[in-house]
């Protein structure tokens, strides 16, 4: 039977041989997760989730939701100086 690399990406999972692909599924963002021996690639994937536990053990990367919310209070931030620091100094008697 040959070994396969088991590789996750958020939800999606798959099982590969060729180091190549597997390097370049790890560009594209795919961890790899452990090794299985199996007939197919979909067998070692059932396999390791029947053997294993699913672990969270990879970086998520930061969401745009916690983008928007800094870069919001930047620009309250920003527009508050703006107007009762900057503004009221230019209409100074």
């Amino acid at each position: 039977m040959p070994t396969y690399t088991v590789l996750q990406r958020n939800d999606q999972m798959r099982a590969e041989q060729d180091a190549d692909v597997i390097y370049q599924l790890g560009l594209c963002g795919y961890v790899e997760i452990g090794f299985q021996d199996a007939d197919t690639a979909e067998q070692a994937v059932n396999e390791y989730l029947a053997n294993n536990e699913l672990q969270d053990n990879y970086k998520r990367p930061l969401g745009l939701r916690w983008l928007m919310w800094v870069g919001g209070g930047a620009a309250f931030c920003w527009f508050t100086y703006l107007i009762f620091f900057l503004l009221p100094l230019a209409f100074q008697d």
